[in-house]
């Protein structure tokens, strides 16, 4: 179908869609793990956004790249591109896209062992998210948030975000989202010799990751 789209797009010469098919197609190939297919795919629709200064679209497409190098594990390539895509996203004024490259960068300032950097990200992408009514990304960015508080030592702190994420992954019925959480406040309870409560946490999150299909290792 992409193909056949990309060639009609082709023969139109019309810039705008075909950029928007290949960003949609390198998405596409980044879930199927075809990094090679989906970075040139990204790349291509990138340069076809600058090309008709369409930054919101080149934004999207940069923030996509940059995913693509977190899956690959290649930390040190996604922080610049995701920075470029955070800029853009400003010039645009994008709430929603700066939010989600946040939420992203304070993921990768974290394992830097920027914690600082890390914390001030996520507070943002928590602001911006918040501001836009978006409760999803609320979720996600309380569970990291969560667990940079859980490094400083605010134990209390990190247990209310997690409260909270929980929450906010039920109500939107996100049950992967849900199930991840209940691990990290399974991982909380044992740090805290709560045996009890991390089994109950732990064989939940187990349940609900076998509903959704999806593997977990809680050993």
């Amino acid at each position: 179908w992409y193909d056949e789209a990309l060639s009609t797009s082709e023969s139109l010469g019309d810039l705008a869609l075909r950029a928007h098919l290949l960003q949609a197609r390198g998405r596409f190939r980044q879930l199927q793990s075809d990094f090679a297919g989906a970075t040139h795919d990204v790349e291509e629709s990138a340069e076809l956004f600058r090309r008709i200064k369409d930054r919101r679209g080149e934004a999207d497409s940069l923030k996509t790249r940059a995913d693509i190098f977190l899956r690959m594990g290649d930390i040190d390539a996604a922080l610049p591109v995701y920075e470029e895509a955070l800029a853009l996203f400003r010039a645009v004024g994008s709430q929603l896209g700066q939010a989600n490259v946040l939420l992203a960068t304070s993921l990768l300032r974290f394992q830097k062992g920027n914690t600082d950097r890390a914390l001030e990200d996520i507070e943002l992408s928590l602001s911006l998210f918040s501001s836009v009514g978006d409760r999803l990304g609320q979720a996600h960015a309380l569970r990291r948030r969560g667990d940079l508080r859980r490094e400083f030592g605010q134990t209390k702190g990190a247990l209310l975000d997690y409260d909270a994420a929980l929450e906010l992954f039920r109500a939107v019925e996100d049950t992967r989202g849900e199930a991840q959480t209940l691990v990290a406040k399974a991982d909380f309870a044992m740090a805290g010799r709560d045996f009890e409560g991390a089994l109950a946490h732990a064989s939940e999150a187990l349940r609900l990751f076998e509903v959704t299909g999806s593997a977990y290792d809680l050993s």
